[in-house]
């Protein structure tokens, strides 16, 4: 694992320009969609389609990356696929949601069913990314392909140990926005909830993006075609 974080920053480290625009651009038009329309569902929906497509560029980057091939052409099929991709990231915030509220606020039947549903939200964590690297192009295979591709890489040796280190790592490092908002309210700060989730969201969008695209090659075991062309 200590091997792919070592991949995962020499290439945010190659990317680091691109990837800090990238953040950028996914703030700034959230935040000219919130002060649009001022409410916590347009909150939620333009982090859920922003965040989505920012993904789905991040994902090609890394596959160009590791092919060490010119990303124009896989980019392009990142923003064709990206209507998968935020299908896929709806499925996977609402399952892992439903775990997460089972184990947290549910009685113990319910913390059981919490961690079981939990732990299948965790299975589609590569769905979103097979769904931009997959060479299939029979568009309608895309959804139930990513879904089972995931799964499958999912209990694939160790990789859910993985998974969970991983989306422990995410949840942990999210729930410093709590503790910003506390503080941006404590200050009378507009927008608190804003200015303490979605900057921090995209901050941690790209390194655990890359991550979790080296995790899902190493369990599938994914060598470079330029390399084996060579």
């Amino acid at each position: 694992m200590f091997v792919l974080i070592g991949r995962a920053a020499a290439s945010l480290g190659r990317h680091a320009s691109l990837y800090a625009l990238l953040a950028a651009v996914t703030v700034a038009i959230q935040a000219i969609a919130y002060h649009f329309w001022h409410a916590d569902a347009t909150l939620a929906a333009s982090e859920l389609v922003v965040t989505s497509l920012a993904s789905a560029i991040v994902y090609a980057a890394t596959k160009t990356d590791v092919d060490a091939t010119e990303p124009s052409a896989l980019w392009l099929r990142a923003l064709e696929r990206g209507w998968a991709v935020i299908a896929i990231s709806f499925i996977q915030q609402f399952v892992i949601g439903y775990g997460l509220a089972g184990i947290f606020q549910g009685d113990v039947l319910d913390r059981i069913l919490g961690v079981v549903v939990l732990v299948m939200g965790l299975t589609l964590i590569f769905a979103d990314i097979d769904a931009v690297v997959n060479d299939d192009d029979t568009w309608w295979l895309l959804l139930p392909r990513a879904l089972s591709n995931s799964i499958r890489a999912a209990w694939t040796g160790s990789t859910m140990v993985r998974i969970i280190g991983l989306f422990l790592a995410q949840y942990a490092l999210q729930q410093l926005g709590l503790v910003v908002r506390l503080g941006l309210q404590s200050m009378h700060v507009a927008d608190a909830m804003f200015w303490a989730t979605i900057p921090l969201d995209a901050l941690l969008l790209v390194p655990f993006g890359i991550v979790t695209v080296l995790v899902y090659f190493d369990a599938i075991g994914y060598e470079s075609t330029h390399a084996c062309s060579e």
